[in-house]
């Protein structure tokens, strides 16, 4: 860290470990932290009752240093909205973070797009989301590794939260067995509103089950399926689906080959 991050960083950490009630949002995003100083931080959320927001977007944290900051954010009072989007998180850190949701009572949006998490950090998360009492939003965007087994094990988990209402699984290399896991979920679901499966491979076979998704659920509002491999035939499903949803309000298809056939 150069002089002045050192210092900044050290003013935010007083203040947080003080309570500061003029410090609800801190943003330390490119900040050049430190393996020596996640334990810091992780102390000082700990103590603090006034922090609502945190994003430490890109702040080289590893799997170390989430497991000092998840210690921080299962204690945490006040903590809402975490951003931790870092390449180095990995599996580890995602396990870290699990026992950070089962603690924590406050947090309701946690951001790990771009983390490195692959199926297994997904079934450490999906764990973590059915035992918190808060979770309402769930960012996993570009965890190309996540694949079927870590959407079979979030479709699961959909099945048995009450709190999560939006998960975002886009560029998540999930193709049609996982498409089904999720529209199983989904179908279940007594609280997701919003899914977001763009640039994944599921094509006309996952939007078949998740056509038959709508039907079962009365939660879904929003939909995604840009760049999703889909044609005219997935289409056809989808209109099914959406002709006998109680709730769909927004489907999006952008980048598909569904042709005019698909628009009839």
């Amino acid at each position: 860290m150069r002089k002045e991050e050192v210092a900044s960083w050290e003013h935010n950490v007083r203040r947080l470990r003080d309570s500061d009630t003029t410090l609800t949002e801190l943003t330390l995003t490119y900040t050049s932290i430190g393996e020596d100083r996640w334990r810091e931080l992780g102390e000082a959320l700990s103590d603090n009752s006034t922090l609502t927001s945190l994003n430490l977007g890109l702040c080289g944290i590893t799997a170390a240093g989430a497991a000092h900051l998840a210690e921080g954010v299962g204690k945490s009072t006040s903590l809402a909205t975490l951003n931790l989007r870092s390449y180095h998180l990995g599996d580890s850190g995602a396990q870290a973070l699990c026992a950070a949701l089962a603690a924590t009572s406050t947090l309701t949006s946690l951001d790990l797009g771009y983390c490195g998490i692959t199926a297994a950090g997904a079934a450490h998360l999906a764990e973590g989301v059915g035992k918190s009492a808060s979770l309402a939003t769930l960012n996993l965007f570009g965890n190309n590794q996540i694949g079927d087994s870590g959407a079979q094990a979030l479709g699961a988990t959909l099945a048995a939260t009450s709190t999560l209402t939006s998960l975002n699984l886009g560029n998540c290399g999930i193709t049609v067995a996982g498409a089904a896991h999720l529209a199983e979920g989904v179908g279940k679901s007594a609280s997701l509103a919003t899914l977001h499966l763009g640039s994944n491979k599921i094509g006309d076979s996952g939007a078949q089950a998740l056509g038959a998704a709508q039907s079962a659920t009365s939660t879904l509002t929003s939909l995604n399926l840009g760049n999703c491999e889909i044609t005219a035939a997935g289409a056809a499903h989808l209109a099914e689906g959406v002709g006998k949803s109680a709730s769909l309000a927004t489907l999006i298809l952008w980048s598909n080959k569904i042709g005019d056939s698909g628009a009839q």
